[in-house]
């Protein structure tokens, strides 16, 4: 009679009973005192396939949760690698173009200011004087140190240029080269050197 209960189960639940599975049943039957054609029978078989199914899905879920994370980590290294690609030199060329005019603009509208500044002091006072007096206004310590830094600054891309085996270097060398000695020039007039 315990065999036609098994049998059932196994029909129930789609699968073949293990061992350990038949015994735990056989003893249910034994402790409950229960037939092999009580409705409990049928709880039991519910809540057996309850248990299985949820006994396999904390593996499933683990799965899963690896493929996404294994996933996501492929399409970050893709993302980054795309990034990375995408700043390429000829794209921060442009930049390095615009930064150097604008500081040159800035250093032009500087030196304006101050020529207009000396030519106003020359006609309020009725007296004229030597365009030298300009390298004594702020503007001539500005103009130098600007562009002492445009040099260092211009020389350090020429530098990194170089150091990463770029074929024009040389053309990179001389506006920091020029820029240098005009600010070392404009700062030795400006203190008097």
């Amino acid at each position: 009679m315990a065999g036609d209960l098994l049998n059932r189960i196994e029909t129930i639940l789609g699968r073949e009973l293990g061992q350990e599975e038949k015994e735990r049943y056989l003893r249910v039957k034994e402790i409950l005192q229960v037939s092999d054609n009580d409705a409990i029978w049928d709880l039991l078989v519910a809540m057996e396939y309850q248990r299985t199914f949820y006994e396999a899905l904390p593996a499933q879920i683990r799965e899963t949760a690896g493929q996404i994370v294994a996933d996501l980590k492929q399409a970050a290294e893709k993302q980054l690698t795309s990034a990375q690609n995408s700043l390429s030199m000829p794209q921060i060329q442009p930049v390095k173009t615009w930064l150097v005019w604008g500081m040159g603009m800035v250093a032009i509208l500087i030196l304006y200011g101050s020529l207009t500044m000396w030519a106003g002091y020359c006609i309020g006072s009725g007296q004229s004087h030597a365009p030298a007096l300009l390298l004594k206004m702020p503007v001539g310590v500005l103009v130098g140190i600007a562009s002492l830094l445009a040099g260092l600054g211009l020389g350090a891309m020429a530098g990194k240029s170089y150091s990463e085996g770029t074929l024009n270097w040389r053309k990179q060398v001389v506006p920091p080269l020029c820029c240098l000695v005009f600010g070392l020039a404009i700062c030795a007039l400006t203190f008097g050197l």
